[in-house]
């Protein structure tokens, strides 16, 4: 892996970390509304503008990337890579797995907080337990960054179950609602686990921290962190992959895309072979 990529893609826009593992890593930090995929491909080919024809070409790139993002979008990602800046491989990471990985922990619930939605996903021995991955739409009020004068009150009702005069969908929840429907459907065995082990990531965490109540975070006996973020857990797996000198299975080579015969690897479709 002379020259690996980290591409980690959030709601609060996109990190690139280039490691040619001579000297610091150069971290780029771009702030991107990731629901504008043109624009994110724009703001990650631009980055990659400091990597010279021939690093490109040798370039392993690896993205981090929301639980729930679409094949279509990652296609894009591979024809930027593949197509236009002929790298070498693409791998795909999902985020909750990578805040675990940062964190050391093999179990958890990762709530990450987008713009438009609220995605819980339970993972257990470092298993994503698609059964029990739960979304929320958010608040019309928060939607692309907005929020009226009520300020942080909004915040505290809409993510801690306060629906007086509630105006919301059929299809938006709570904070504590959404972990509840999480709890639901998980195992009994591995409940307790969880409960002590929830991570908030994304957008607004501070404010939410600080417009709650504790009591309200710790409604059904739930503790909350703050995960060293998913940039880290990506750091730590390049390691653990380049001590045991072997490929991801969410890999995919620049000759098998270009070859027309290579699927874009996801998650879900080979979750049994990890």
């Amino acid at each position: 892996m002379s020259n690996a990529v980290i591409i980690n893609i959030s709601a609060d826009g996109v990190q690139l970390q280039i490691d040619d593992r001579i000297g610091a890593p150069v971290v780029i930090k771009e702030a991107c509304h990731i629901d504008d995929i043109d624009a994110l491909c724009d703001t990650i080919k631009n980055a990659l503008n400091v990597l010279t024809v021939s690093q490109l070409e040798a370039a392993e790139i690896f993205v981090i990337e929301a639980i729930l993002y679409p094949v279509t979008f990652k296609k894009q990602l591979c024809d930027l890579f593949f197509k236009t800046l002929n790298c070498s491989s693409a791998t795909f990471l999902p985020s909750p797995l990578m805040h675990c990985i940062a964190n050391d922990i093999s179990a958890a619930i990762a709530v990450e907080i987008d713009y438009n939605y609220i995605t819980c996903t339970p993972v257990y021995d470092y298993r994503i337990l698609e059964n029990g991955i739960k979304v929320s739409k958010r608040s019309s009020r928060r939607q692309n960054g907005s929020r009226n004068n009520s300020g942080n009150k909004n915040t505290a009702t809409a993510l801690t179950g306060d629906t007086s005069h509630n105006d919301d969908d059929d299809d938006e929840f709570s904070l504590n609602t959404l972990i509840r429907n999480v709890f639901e459907v998980l195992p009994i065995d591995i409940r307790a686990i969880l409960r002590d082990r929830i991570f908030l990531i994304g957008r607004d965490v501070d404010e939410i921290l600080q417009a709650v109540q504790p009591s309200d975070l710790t409604t059904g006996a739930y503790k909350f962190l703050i995960s060293k973020g998913s940039l880290c857990g990506g750091q730590h797996y390049l390691d653990i992959l380049r001590a045991c000198e072997t490929s991801h299975v969410m890999t995919v080579s620049r000759n098998a895309y270009n070859g027309n015969w290579a699927t874009i690897p996801d998650w879900y479709n080979i979750k049994f072979l990890s």
